[in-house]
């Protein structure tokens, strides 16, 4: 079985690439769903979450608004790394999970989609890195879309995450996703047949 981890910046298109790699047969683990679920209302982690950041993180239903913890991180070093040491170790934890679950299942790829793989020291348990890129107009434009933010806003987010020119080192693929979504689907699929031919010619060295 093969560990692909998945990661990029925002907006660069990273959800786009990790369904085309799922309809082309990739088991995907998606770390933000996995984050959504550690969190539950009375779970250890949101316990912990609510005595370091206060009871203003809950909605009405007791479960984490997400939208409020970002506010209270995005300008603060020392919050999002707290943040970061609460919620990393569970959701590590829950990924080894489910790769040993789909190694017994028999499970020839898996793809491991988290935005911040490389920040949660996550590299070590992946066989191959991609990373998935875009300009940082595209990367702008998309963000001040999707999350219906301002310009300034989207340049700030960006600023505030690792540069993708740092992610790139570290790559074994990277997807740029400056094209139409007809040429990204065919350039998933050639890393994604590229992969399965390392796999293949690596298990027989």
């Amino acid at each position: 079985m093969l560990v692909v981890g998945l990661t990029g910046g925002l907006a660069t298109g990273k959800t786009t690439v990790v369904k085309i790699f799922k309809t082309l047969g990739a088991k995907i683990i998606d770390a933000d769903k996995l984050a959504r679920e550690v969190v539950k209302p009375n779970s250890l982690v949101w316990q912990r979450l609510i005595d370091y950041f206060g009871k203003e993180i809950l909605n009405d239903d007791l479960t984490i608004n997400r939208k409020v913890l970002a506010e209270l991180i995005f300008d603060n070093e020392a919050q999002r790394k707290k943040l970061n040491e609460i919620m990393h170790p569970e959701i590590i934890r829950k990924i080894e999970q489910k790769i040993n679950t789909e190694r017994s299942l028999g499970s020839a790829i898996i793809i491991i989609d988290a935005p911040l793989l490389i920040e949660a020291n996550m590299v070590s348990m992946v066989d191959k890195l991609i990373v998935v890129t875009a300009s940082e107009g595209t990367q702008i434009k998309r963000a001040m879309k999707r999350d219906n933010i301002s310009e300034n806003m989207a340049k700030k987010r960006i600023c505030a995450q690792m540069p993708l020119k740092e992610k790139v080192k570290l790559a074994d693929f990277v997807i740029n996703t400056d094209c139409s979504k007809k040429e990204l689907k065919e350039k998933v699929k050639d890393f994604y047949h590229e992969i399965k031919k390392r796999r293949k010619h690596e298990t027989y060295l």
